[in-house]
């Protein structure tokens, strides 16, 4: 049984999902990961106070926005990646969460809105699976109607009916489409060319356009790339649990290659997210999920621009591919208690979540890799001058 205190946290409606305009509030996300570092609860409830005062973006939180609009089983579809009516949303989920049950709301609903994970540079997901990390419903709900709040497709019918030839591994995949980045500077070019349509900026929500790097993503996401839709044997050959395993090694090299990069930090956070979302489908709609991941990693990889060159990436692969920490070690266990302190003291939750998934992930396999990531804290990141426009949500 949980803390009671930790549910009243976590169950707290005060509060909106997003401040200004569309930063996404992390609170409840920093509480999870606290709490499962075994920070004390009365510690992790000033934390999530002080979040709520004061961000690091230096802007405190908005309260709850409420509408009257009414979503139901008939129209729930109409505002999907709109950026509408997201209190109608979260009544709505609420209402079926209470019918069907939190584990047939999953399987319900997650297959029709999974294709849109990236939306709201992923933070929708993240606070989904870490809902279902923590098992608790209110979470669960906030991050359905996130979800449907900024979903942003993936466009997974663009996925060519041929398999990539580099697709034998994970591995062997992403050397490969880092090999076409560097080699290939008409695929940035292309990418760059695609941010000037105006007639897609025109259907956008203006909020999107604001944000900067979400407008990059809808559109890399809108555009296509055929590079990004090619079809991987090992989505087909691999069991799904050993697609996770690979990923997390995968994602957590590129993070070791830009230590403390903020973009890729979210990709390393989602993959947590997808796996807890996964565990909640069936196999063949986990498969879809894998699918949409991959789309959307090689899409915001596209965008954040920090690319490693396939030899570095190859040579820090290989060197901590199977490098791993004796459990004997006694200052393994300061390390982490250093770390956790670090974090836990940390305005940015971001680094919270990081010590936390790395932990996790270090206690399964004893791999140096995720050790040495988890001591790569990131930092706030400067808004873009787009921020001194009102954001248009308000």
């Amino acid at each position: 049984m949980y803390n009671d205190k930790l549910q009243m946290l976590l169950n707290d409606s005060k509060y909106h999902i997003e401040f200004n305009g569309h930063l996404t509030n992390h609170a409840k996300h920093a509480v999870v990961a606290l709490y499962r570092l075994e920070v004390p609860i009365n510690e992790i409830e000033d934390y999530y106070n002080n979040y709520c005062k004061l961000t690091p973006y230096n802007c405190s939180v908005e309260i709850s926005r409420q509408d009257n609009y009414s979503i139901n089983n008939r129209n729930w579809k109409n505002y999907i990646g709109k950026r509408k009516h997201y209190s109608s949303y979260y009544r709505f989920f609420k209402q079926e969460s209470e019918k069907l049950g939190v584990e047939l709301l999953l399987k319900t609903y997650v297959p029709e809105l999974i294709d849109g994970w990236a939306g709201g540079l992923t933070h929708a997901t993240i606070n989904l699976g870490l809902g279902i990390d923590i098992e608790n419903n209110n979470m669960v709900i906030e991050g359905l109607s996130y979800l449907a709040y900024v979903h942003t497709p993936c466009n997974l019918h663009r996925v060519s009916t041929n398999f990539n030839i580099h697709s034998d591994s994970i591995f062997t995949s992403i050397k490969y489409i880092f090999e076409c980045w560097h080699n290939s500077p008409e695929i940035s070019k292309s990418i760059n060319h695609d941010y000037e349509d105006i007639e897609f900026k025109k259907r956008l929500n203006p909020e999107i356009i604001r944000s900067g790097l979400q407008f990059k993503i809808s559109s890399v996401l809108h555009h296509g790339h055929p590079i990004i839709y090619e079809n991987q044997k090992w989505l087909q050959n691999y069991p799904l649990k050993n697609i996770f395993d690979e990923l997390k090694k995968i994602i957590t090299t590129i993070y070791i290659c830009y230590p403390g990069d903020f973009v890729i930090l979210h990709l390393i956070t989602s993959l947590h997210a997808i796996e807890q979302i996964s565990q909640k489908l069936t196999h063949r709609e986990s498969i879809k999920l894998m699918k949409c991941y991959w789309i959307g990693l090689i899409s915001i990889l596209f965008v954040n621009g920090n690319i490693p060159k396939a030899k570095k990436f190859s040579k820090i692969y290989k060197f901590f591919e199977n490098k791993k920490d004796t459990s004997s070690d006694s200052t393994l266990d300061d390390d982490w208690k250093q770390m956790i302190f670090l974090a836990s003291q940390d305005e940015e939750e971001h680094n919270a979540k990081l010590v936390y998934i790395m932990m996790s992930l270090w206690k399964n396999t004893n791999l140096s890799l995720y050790r040495k990531a988890a001591s790569f804290f990131t930092r706030t990141p400067i808004l873009p001058d787009s921020f001194l426009e009102e954001p248009y949500d308000n």
